[in-house]
């Protein structure tokens, strides 16, 4: 397959002029940009298999998705080059233009018939790794193809817990606008839990004006409000404070905001948490954390 790597017209009319058969297209790599519109309808005319595979797995259009080529993808889906094909780890080709964010190869793949809720062996969808990469417009080209936004990957993650995991706002306000759960959680983690453990201000702002649940626990009582006390995100603290987190609500171990504030080494966190207890007269705040002067 020389005449396929060199990408040379010439010689592949002078290999089809001997009536040799080519079975197969694998041994193209549009990734590396070997793929000229005339080879490629040359290629296609001369009766390839266009669902032949490379070692990896992968068919031609799954590189061309891969690579962004957006004439080779078109030229293979005239072709009736399969959208669908599934290959290692249940990846199609579609799955391979989102993974390097070629977003028009992905809407040619979508009008083409490709599967938007399609998922890998692991349960992800492509709008989950689109969700995860921050990919507005692949996410929402997906959601416009009917893309399920709250569908679940086998640990159950949602598009909107990863993007939010990632503080991708303008992703997050794009799935709230196509209806994403923010009840839904990751082994109890919602949305908001994910964002606030991660520091993501801009992204809990979003959230909580959105209407999640401040108070929403995990699975072992964790609320957002505790993962922000642990991980020393202040503004975080201050956001879920003023959103009427509780202080003194427990986890399963019986631990609490305040109690975990008060064995870490953030005095301004500890005193934010007590301010909204009210267990603490000002006066007495006052003389803890400055010495009375």
């Amino acid at each position: 397959m020389v005449a396929s790597h060199l990408g040379n017209v010439d010689i592949l009319s002078m290999l089809h002029s001997q009536h040799l058969k080519y079975e197969s297209m694998s041994s193209l790599s549009p990734k590396m940009g070997f793929i000229s519109p005339g080879f490629g309808c040359r290629l296609v005319d001369a009766g390839c298999n266009l669902e032949a595979e490379n070692a990896a797995g992968a068919t031609a259009l799954v590189a061309a998705a891969e690579g962004g080529q957006l004439e080779a993808a078109t030229l293979l889906v005239e072709a009736k080059a399969d959208v669908n094909h599934v290959g290692a780890m249940g990846s199609t080709p579609l799955f391979a233009a989102v993974q390097d964010g070629h977003h028009e190869v992905a809407r040619c793949l979508l009008k083409a018939g490709a599967a938007a809720d399609h998922v890998l062996v692991n349960g992800a969808s492509s709008l989950m790794l689109a969700a995860q990469l921050g990919d507005v417009e692949t996410a929402s080209a997906l959601l416009e193809a009917g893309a399920e936004v709250d569908k679940k990957d086998r640990d159950g993650s949602t598009a909107l817990i990863l993007a939010a995991q990632e503080g991708h706002d303008a992703l997050v306000r794009v799935l709230l606008g196509a209806g994403a759960s923010l009840d839904l959680a990751r082994q109890g983690s919602s949305a908001l839990v994910v964002a606030a453990q991660a520091g993501h201000e801009s992204t809990v702002a979003e959230l909580l004006a959105a209407g999640a649940a401040v108070n929403q626990a995990r699975d072992d009582g964790g609320t957002a409000l505790m993962l922000a006390v642990q991980e020393g995100h202040r503004g975080v603290v201050e956001q879920l404070l003023s959103a009427g987190a509780r202080v003194q609500q427990p986890a399963a171990n019986g631990a609490t905001a305040l109690s975990l504030a008060a064995r870490g080494q953030d005095e301004e966190i500890l005193r934010c948490l007590l301010e909204a207890s009210k267990a603490v007269s000002p006066e007495d705040l006052d003389e803890l954390f400055d010495g009375g002067g």
